[in-house]
């Protein structure tokens, strides 16, 4: 297994492809644009509950963690977990690796601002039990992801059943429909399939790579399982002050031990986004 170190070298040979400023996502704002409108995401004052505003807080804390863990699986693409749930090759990671970078960028502030609210605005939280959606450049949490999931991330490496499904790791996922976070064109979005996936288990995920009826790079929870299980499976960073007993060194051979059928969560239906035709509303 590679160290994290050659790893991380890798990620930068696979980064150094992406023709990233040739990609604007706009024109650069005036200095009072820059002031009115935060960059990065954002929650909405007074749109949540101080309880499940603090539980979102850390996720939004926790997710460039967990996209760092991401990069690395990107950088060694032939093994586990990415070969798991996209195709192994250079141009799929590469592509993986750029949306990890910028939805990290989100998280800590930087690129486009992403607004997040409790409430339903949509009216697809009651949809098939739906844990959240995403339009418009705005997040919405439901009851049942905010009462369910947790918000933090498990110990790498230590973990009976790695898999765990967080709300870091919905954050992430919504993130992945936002065009201005991931600086697709609306060609290049990224969607969830139709008809939608049953339970949106890495099981399901995998069937579909594995009987080529996706291209998996075009699936949200493609990202959010890859980096969730990646950070598990001690592929990602320790963080700086952080006591635990992880020794920084990846465990691979949990991978057997995961738990293949979380989450267990039926995606939202789509619909339209008032005021804007276009931009559809993809729900988990």
């Amino acid at each position: 297994m590679m160290s994290i170190h050659f790893l991380t070298s890798g990620l930068l040979a696979i980064l150094s492809l992406l023709t990233l400023a040739s990609q604007p996502v706009a024109a650069t704002p005036s200095l009072v644009d820059r002031q009115s409108t935060p960059a990065g995401v954002r929650i909405l004052p007074g749109q949540c509950a101080p309880a499940d505003e603090a539980k979102i807080k850390t996720a939004i804390s926790l997710l460039p963690i967990i996209t760092t863990a991401g990069l690395n699986a990107a950088a060694d693409f032939t093994n586990l977990p990415f070969s798991y749930f996209f195709k192994a090759d250079y141009s799929t990671a590469a592509k993986v690796a750029s949306i990890y970078k910028y939805t990290a960028d989100a998280a800590n502030g930087i690129g486009p601002s992403v607004s997040i609210t409790c409430q339903d605005i949509g009216g697809q939280c009651g949809t098939q039990g739906a844990l959240g959606y995403a339009g418009n450049n705005m997040i919405i949490f439901c009851p049942v992801s905010l009462g369910t999931l947790i918000p933090s991330i498990t110990l790498p490496c230590g973990a009976i059943n790695p898999g765990v499904y967080t709300l870091v790791s919905l954050l992430l996922h919504e993130l992945t429909h936002i065009d201005a976070v991931t600086r697709l064109p609306p060609s290049k979005h990224i969607a969830d399939v139709k008809p939608p996936l049953m339970d949106n288990s890495a099981a399901q995920v995998h069937s579909l790579l594995a009987d080529n009826s996706i291209d998996t790079t075009r699936l949200g929870q493609a990202y959010a399982l890859t980096a969730g299980w990646a950070w598990e499976l001690g592929l990602g960073v320790k963080p700086a002050g952080d006591r635990s007993n992880w020794d920084g060194k990846p465990c691979l051979g949990n991978f057997s031990k995961g738990d293949f059928a979380a989450p267990r969560v039926k995606i939202a239906s789509v619909v339209e986004m008032e005021g804007d035709k276009r931009r559809l509303m993809y729900g988990l």
